[in-house]
């Protein structure tokens, strides 16, 4: 059976057809040919997952996989029809066919795992092909909202989670859905990327588009049973598209403009498919250690806030980011950046849970069980100032006894950003796990959302909606060439400060010659205390006004301050200069509630009465 599907897959990749039959070298320095002369197709895909499944089940990492997965162990397959598919187009929602789409595809992992650990494997073996053969009957993999690709991210994840669970479950299952799996996998994603692959805007792009569906596609031509020439040209064209995306998706400080959830998206499938191919070819191709990459693993670290909480800049998660440990372990062991490990802390009390999308996500669920071991490190409070100057992002933090730390964290970068918000100047203050001072993160995703006519119709990622000023009731304009500057941290007596220029980045203001903001962070007899002053100038007389952003419940206590109101302390903030300016705060509950958010935002608003040419708006915020 498996060998008419392999000769039938192998006539659809003839020599003619191979894209990558040239041999041409890319970025990695790796040909089609060294990967062929390498390969081998036999063996575990995953080799530090034994052959004896259950003997893992008593194993921390499965018992912590098993509990998240749990609720997934479901015998209903949610539905997915036309009527769902088409409500993207009707009204830009994605969520009616995307969530059960993505439990489709959880549902389909719990089972996968429960299967592969259990010793009476039947009934989920039953349930995972019944899962299985749904997905295979669907009549597009590509998303609704991204249909202008023939192959998508969620659709080049698909054929690789199924290609994973096929490649562990395979002696378990029914040989003609397996064969089914491989036929829609070659159908849906290996041709397709073969014959258009290269045209495909993910293909070179800059962001976690290329790192995810090149990587997932490279993965299912190296686990498919196919011809080996066809394998290794599909994983050298993968290798093609990641050379765009480590040389020019990450600053030369190692970071993403796109958030720290999207450095884990694109990593996370590079990871696997990197080792992937390191395995089947013997070690030979180990491309995992590329310098490059170990500049982009530690980027992450110094977006870190405390436990669970990263800089909520442009499309990130404001609440709180959990990391896929399997993939995190990895690189900290491979990479030899043990302190990456710290990105699994958890607050005090916290348990390791998993979105459904990050369930959904098989492949990496299977590298969970095998790369990780379970634990989750202590809360680390060590949070140390850090700086990456390309993508123009600065952190301070200062720690008095036994008291966690107060951590600020601000930037400057352009408002071309992936993902972007118009923020620069924005700065997050944190302090006992909550961000008292924050940044918005993303808004909600829907058409409009991901429309660039559209997308600044919503206050979420225009400027007044962060903690920036608004000069001459200016917002700051839309494009790389509306930027700001941000200095290092500096010694400023028993604190720190940084400094950031930003006056280029407002459009339709040429009365503002200069606007700078200067943040310092103090220890005060042991209180901290964050100052922020907004200085700024105009040719003319103009109103200004700053504002900041918030989560946190916020009481009005007189015309110059307010408390705030967080999970554990309060911090006062208090307007001190100019004299005739005034805090008061405005409710964006009905905002907050289009975008889905569980708590309401808020804008505390620093105004100045009186226009003028020179300003010096200066704010204090005490942790109480």
């Amino acid at each position: 059976m498996f060998k008419k599907l392999k000769a039938k897959l192998q006539h659809q990749g003839s020599s003619n057809d191979y894209p990558g039959s040239s041999g041409q070298t890319n970025d990695f320095q790796v040909k089609a040919s060294t990967i062929q002369e390498a390969l081998n197709q036999q063996g575990p895909s995953i080799p530090e997952l034994s052959a004896d499944g259950p003997s893992l089940a008593n194993t921390e990492q499965c018992k912590q996989l098993l509990r998240i997965t749990d609720k997934f162990r479901v015998q209903d397959i949610p539905v997915l029809n036309d009527h769902l598919y088409g409500e993207y187009k009707r009204t830009g929602d994605r969520k009616s066919y995307e969530d059960p789409y993505f439990a489709r595809r959880a549902e389909m992992t719990a089972h996968a795992l429960a299967a592969y650990v259990s010793s009476q494997p039947e009934q989920h073996i039953n349930e995972l092909q019944k899962h299985i053969d749904a997905i295979c009957n669907e009549p597009c993999w590509v998303v609704p909202a991204h249909t202008r690709c023939k192959v998508d991210l969620f659709n080049a994840e698909t054929g690789f989670a199924l290609a994973q669970i096929v490649d562990v479950l395979r002696d378990k299952m029914d040989g003609n859905l397996v064969n089914r799996v491989y036929q829609e996998i070659d159908k849906r994603i290996l041709t397709p990327y073969e014959q258009n692959g290269r045209n495909e805007e993910w293909f070179s792009a800059v962001n976690n588009w290329n790192g995810v569906v090149n990587s997932s596609v490279g993965s299912c031509f190296l686990l498919m049973p196919i011809d080996p020439k066809r394998a290794a040209n599909g994983a050298s064209q993968a290798l093609e598209g990641l050379s765009h995306y480590i040389n020019k998706g990450f600053g030369s400080d190692g970071a993403t403009t796109e958030g720290v959830g999207y450095w884990q998206y694109g990593l996370s499938y590079l990871t696997a498919f990197l080792e992937l191919l390191s395995t089947r070819t013997g070690g030979k191709v180990d491309l995992l250690t590329h310098p490059r990459l170990a500049t982009i693993a530690s980027s992450a670290a110094k977006l870190q806030l405390g436990p669970n909480k990263f800089a909520p800049f442009a499309d990130a998660d404001e609440e709180k980011m959990t990391f896929t440990p399997g993939f995190v372990s990895r690189i900290s062991d491979r990479l030899g950046q043990p302190e990456l490990k710290n990105l699994l802390a958890l607050p005090q009390g916290g348990s390791f849970s998993q979105s459904t999308v990050a369930i959904s996500k098989s492949a990496l669920v299977f590298r969970d069980l095998a790369w990780w071991n379970g634990d989750m490190p202590p809360a680390d409070t060590n949070i140390g100032d850090s700086v990456l100057p390309d993508t123009g992002i600065t952190r301070m933090s200062i720690k008095s006894g036994s008291s966690p730390p107060l951590v600020v964290i601000a930037k400057a970068g352009h408002n071309g950003e992936e993902h972007n918000h118009c923020d620069v100047g924005s700065f997050v203050v944190h302090f006992a796990d909550a961000n008292y001072i924050t940044d918005p993160g993303k808004g909600l995703y829907n058409k409009q959302y991901f429309d660039a006519k559209t997308r600044y119709q919503t206050m979420w990622p225009r400027s007044d909606g962060h903690s920036v000023p608004i000069p001459a009731n200016k917002l700051q304009g839309v494009g790389e060439k509306f930027r700001g500057s941000i200095s290092g941290v500096n010694q400023e007596g028993n604190g720190k400060s940084i400094d950031i220029d930003f006056a280029g980045a407002y459009e339709g203001c040429p009365d503002l010659s200069f606007l700078k903001r200067h943040i310092s962070i103090q220890d005060e007899n042991g209180r901290y205390v964050v100052y922020v002053q907004d200085t700024g100038s105009f040719t003319n007389q103009q109103p200004l006004r700053s504002q900041f952003m918030t989560f946190m419940d916020v009481n009005q206590e007189n015309d110059k301050s307010v408390i705030i109101n967080g999970p554990h302390q309060a911090m006062r903030m208090t307007v001190l200069e100019p004299e005739s300016a005034t805090l008061h705060i405005e409710d964006l509950s009905e905002e907050s509630q289009k975008q889905k958010k569980p708590k309401p935002l808020r804008r505390i608003v620093a105004d100045v009465r009186e226009p003028s040419k020179d300003y010096c708006i200066k704010v204090k915020l005490e942790v109480q």
